[in-house]
C-alpha cells in the first residue's frame, strides 16, 4: 500500500470539464508517478518544478493500478466512504470530491439531494444512497470525521484499511464508532483497525 508521496511536482493537467479530475506527475526517486486528485486539491497544487506532499490511495484494478491524491488525510477519509458506495468508481468519487469535503458534509447535515446532483453522473437514485453513506459518516458525533484536519489522528487510517479489506463503510464506521466508545485504541491505525475487526468478527 501507498499511503503518501513527496517529490518534485513536474506536470499538471486540469480537468477538461467542471468537477472532472486532474492529473498530477511527481517525481520521486527519479521516477514519474502521474496521480488523479479531485478539483479542490488540483487547485491547491504548488507550481511545477516545486516539491509537493499528497496522502494517496492505489486503486488496483484488473487492466491498470490507479493510484489517487489527496491534499490532507480529511479529503482522503471522504473519498474511501465514496468509493465503499455501489456504482461509485474513482472518478466519480474525485468528481463527488470536486465538491469540497465541507460541502459534502453540508449536504449530509441539510439532506439535500440537489447538491449531489450537481455532479455528473449522479441521478437520484444514487444521490440517495451517497446522502445515506454521508449521514452515517459525517454528522457530528462521527468518528472518521473531525474538524482537526491533519491532527485528526488515526481514524482515517484505520477506516481506509477496513475499506481496503472489503468491510462497507458503514460496517468499518459502526465498528471504529465501538471502539472509540469502549475508550479507543490510541494513536496507532493498527491498533484500532485490530479492535475494530474483534467487533466485526463478534457481529458476524
Amino acid at each position: 500500500m501507498i499511503y503518501q508521496v513527496r517529490g518534485i511536482l513536474r506536470e499538471k493537467v486540469p480537468g477538461t470539464k467542471e468537477r472532472e479530475p486532474g492529473l498530477a506527475v511527481v517525481e520521486v526517486g527519479g521516477l514519474g508517478l502521474g496521480l488523479w486528485v479531485s478539483t479542490p486539491t488540483f487547485a491547491a497544487l504548488p507550481p511545477v518544478g516545486e516539491e509537493v506532499f499528497l496522502w494517496t490511495h492505489l486503486e488496483v484494478r484488473e487492466d491498470e493500478w490507479v493510484l489517487v491524491g489527496f491534499s490532507s488525510r480529511e479529503e482522503k477519509a471522504m473519498y474511501r466512504v465514496l468509493r465503499g458506495i455501489g456504482g461509485i468508481g474513482y472518478r466519480l468519487a474525485l468528481s463527488l470530491l470536486g465538491l469540497g469535503v465541507g460541502e459534502l458534509q453540508e449536504a449530509a447535515r441539510t439532506g439535500s439531494l440537489s447538491l449531489l446532483e450537481k455532479v455528473p453522473g449522479i441521478g437520484r437514485k444514487t444521490a440517495q444512497r451517497v446522502l445515506w453513506e454521508l449521514q452515517q459518516k459525517t454528522l457530528p458525533g462521527s468518528p472518521v470525521f473531525s474538524t482537526g484536519g491533519e491532527g485528526e489522528g488515526p481514524l482515517p487510517d484505520a477506516l481506509a484499511a477496513l475499506l481496503a479489506l472489503g468491510y462497507t463503510a458503514s460496517e468499518a464506521g459502526r465498528a471504529l464508532e465501538v471502539v472509540r466508545q469502549r475508550g479507543g485504541a490510541g494513536e496507532s491505525p493498527e491498533a484500532w483497525v485490530k479492535e475494530a475487526l474483534r467487533v466485526l468478527g463478534g457481529s458476524r
